[in-house]
């Protein structure tokens, strides 16, 4: 199996393992203040989640833990509800790209 197979493998898993857990994730107070904004649900927060787990779950197998975690932080302090509805992480761009140049 390729490296990319296999850890798409690994990904598809591990998200299927988080989903039949049924725990919140480290993501909630994020992905409910994402979808707040958005006039998003439940369900919009659960996509929300599983998303953030399984670039997280990239980002481990990549080795750019440390680049995740200073995007989720960023994230977190510096993402911000727009008058429009529209969730603003452009504060974050240099450690989006910093995060996506490490997985790639």
């Amino acid at each position: 199996m390729t490296k990319i197979g296999g850890s798409l493998m690994v990904v598809v898993v591990a998200v299927a393992g988080s989903l039949s857990a049924g725990c919140g994730s480290g993501y909630s107070q994020y992905c409910q203040d994402q979808m707040d904004c958005r006039n998003g649900n439940d369900r919009d927060v659960e996509a929300c989640e599983i998303d953030a787990s399984k670039d997280e779950d990239v980002a481990s197998l990549e080795g750019c833990d440390d680049q995740w975690a200073q995007l989720v932080d960023c994230r977190e302090s510096d993402g911000r509800c727009t008058t429009d509805h529209k969730w603003d992480e452009t504060r974050c761009d240099a450690e989006r790209d910093r995060w996506h140049e490490c997985i790639d």
